[in-house]
């Protein structure tokens, strides 16, 4: 952290609080899954479709961040993305029919896919030297757990309040769109003094995708971010498994909630951001990441339901690996030897395609759920155990291919 300046502190922190704001849509499903069900009035099929809408949206658009990166300041695109973000999520309090909500949801896909995703990623690339890249992204995630923390208890409280499911829903509809407003003003101010010329971007032509496509490394990238955030999207269920075998309390229901969603990103970010830069290779800290994560897992379907704690236990544990896994992920475009004039192009390709189970498994883990409520849950975290064995054997070719090249 001494390599950095406090203005770039200070940038990484807005950030996080963009971050947090802007896919707080995303994160509703993390933390108020029940409530949405019961305050939407809608099965797990149906809400997973919005997010499927989302997913689907969001994974298209992704091929446009490029564009946008080599046409339009960093800062203007997380600000105008937050403020439309905002907007939106406060007109969802109206609580418009089903196809509205569809729309709104496939709109905010459209701008976090676009606009805000490769912008912020561009920011967190610019910020400090290629050395300490795993402290500028363990920071961020630090600050966004911090964050998160702060914005998910501020709408427990409100979910708290005695009232009707639809009323609590519009509550935090309205929260966190005037979240999304505030940080939207504070963005634009703080994130124009980090200058980054469009101009600097490859522009979007069909001779730089030829040129990416032809690395076979960055395949590499895209399978191995692919697994982890298969692996990543499961913790949505984590939690709910637990619940379903054991009556848990839903206060602590609600600290674990947090816990898994914020507190555990602000241990795994710094822990993997350190091995990352010791070892300067984010492959490897992939590789253990899934492979613990595997392990975990097994542990879990195997004794997790002859023992409340060693099933706490190994939920805690297997959200660590993953979230991990998950703040390194992208570090590991430097080694597939990119250009960073090819940076803008490289990330909006790998997350088209590596971002795509946003377009399908809500659906297709909420359509198990429903159709198979005594095994469904063991079926979804027996298929991230194979993506996760996938994602170690991959980590591990990435690894050898870039101490070779």
């Amino acid at each position: 952290m001494n390599s950095l300046k406090k203005i770039h502190i200070l940038m990484i922190f807005i950030l996080a609080g963009a971050y947090n704001a802007v896919y707080s849509l995303v994160f509703m499903k993390s933390i108020y899954y029940q409530l949405m069900q019961d305050g939407l009035g809608l099965t797990h099929f149906r809400l997973g479709q919005l997010y499927s809408v989302f997913g689907m949206t969001s994974m298209v658009s992704y091929l446009l961040g490029a564009y946008f990166l080599s046409r339009f300041k960093c800062w203007k695109l997380v600000s105008v993305s937050l403020l439309i973000t905002g907007a939106l999520t406060m007109y969802l309090a109206a609580m418009p029919p089903y196809p509205v909500m569809a729309v709104i949801f496939g709109v905010v896909g459209f701008l976090l896919g676009a606009v805000f995703y490769s912008a912020h990623l561009q920011v967190l690339h610019n910020i400090g030297a290629p050395y300490c890249q795993g402290t500028v992204f363990s920071l961020f995630y630090v600050f966004n757990g911090l964050m998160g923390i702060v914005f998910a208890s501020a709408g427990l409280g409100l979910t708290a309040l005695d009232a009707p499911d639809p009323a609590l829903m519009r509550l935090l509809f309205l929260f966190f769109g005037i979240i999304n407003i505030i940080i939207a003003l504070f963005a634009a101010v703080i994130l124009r003094k980090l200058d980054i010329d469009p101009a600097e971007q490859m522009p979007v032509r069909l001779e730089s995708v030829r040129h990416l496509a032809k690395n076979r490394r960055l395949w590499l990238v895209i399978a191995i971010v692919f697994t982890n955030y298969i692996a990543f999207s499961s913790l949505n269920y984590i939690l709910l498994f637990l619940e379903s075998m054991y009556a848990v309390p839903a206060a602590f229901m609600d600290v674990l909630l947090i816990m898994r969603t914020y507190l555990i990103f602000i241990i795994a970010g710094p822990i993997a951001g350190k091995i990352t830069d010791r070892f300067r290779s984010a492959s490897r800290l992939m590789k253990y990441s899934f492979l613990l994560n595997a392990a975990v897992l097994e542990v879990m379907l195997l004794l997790g339901r002859f023992s409340y704690i060693i099933m706490l236990l190994c939920i805690l544990l297997s959200c660590l690996f993953i979230n991990m896994g998950k703040s390194m992920a992208l570090l590991t475009v430097d080694e597939a030897g990119i250009s960073p004039a090819f940076y803008g192009i490289a990330v909006s390709f790998i997350s088209f395609c590596a971002y795509s189970p946003d377009a399908f498994y809500y659906s297709m883990s909420g359509a198990i759920l429903d159709l198979s409520p005594e095994n469904g849950y063991s079926i979804v975290f027996l298929i991230v155990v194979v993506v996760s064995l996938a994602g170690f054997i991959l980590s591990r070719f990435l690894e050898k291919s870039d101490r070779t090249q």
